[in-house]
């Protein structure tokens, strides 16, 4: 695949700390996967355990092209 440039300003990057109270259903959901990447306009694609750079830049792309 051919990269191409992703617009930065399209995206929200939130950080979450899963061992907080506030955000148990997280925890329930990646506490054994963490690190990880979650893509909320794709739905249930997300980015774990290993996360390199080309990975995250394919997913970008793919929102972007939504």
């Amino acid at each position: 695949m051919e990269a191409r440039a992703v617009n930065p300003a399209r995206f929200q990057w939130s950080e979450v700390d899963i061992h907080k109270a506030e955000n148990k259903d997280w925890f329930d959901k990646y506490c054994f996967d963490v690190p990880v990447i979650h893509f909320d306009a794709l739905g249930k694609h997300k980015i774990m355990h290993h996360i390199k750079k080309e990975d995250i830049l394919t997913k970008l792309a793919e929102v972007d092209g939504l």
